[in-house]
């Protein structure tokens, strides 16, 4: 989860979600919302997923987050392979 809402300036990282030794799709998982931060704001998420650090899958549309009080909510990320959107240009 990432705060976008300063206008040219980068995004900061609030919470990460970290798996290891993943075999299939989807990933189901739960991202805890820091209790300090504004509903005023703009919230995203993002994924990406990669093996020994190399790049894998990612997100490319914007993922937006509404913050509420005391709410659970379920947020799709379709994500692409990165390798085959290269091949496609290559």
């Amino acid at each position: 989860m990432q705060d976008g809402s300063l206008a040219d300036a980068p995004t900061t990282i609030l919470r990460v979600a970290e798996f290891s030794h993943l075999v299939a799709f989807p990933i189901f998982y739960e991202i805890e919302i820091p209790a300090d931060i504004s509903p005023a704001l703009s919230y995203s998420l993002l994924a990406r997923i990669t093996k020994d650090e190399k790049l894998l899958y990612t997100n490319e549309e914007y993922i937006s987050v509404q913050i509420q009080a005391d709410s659970s909510t379920k947020i799709d990320i379709p994500v692409i392979d990165v390798n085959l959107s290269l091949n496609i240009f290559i």
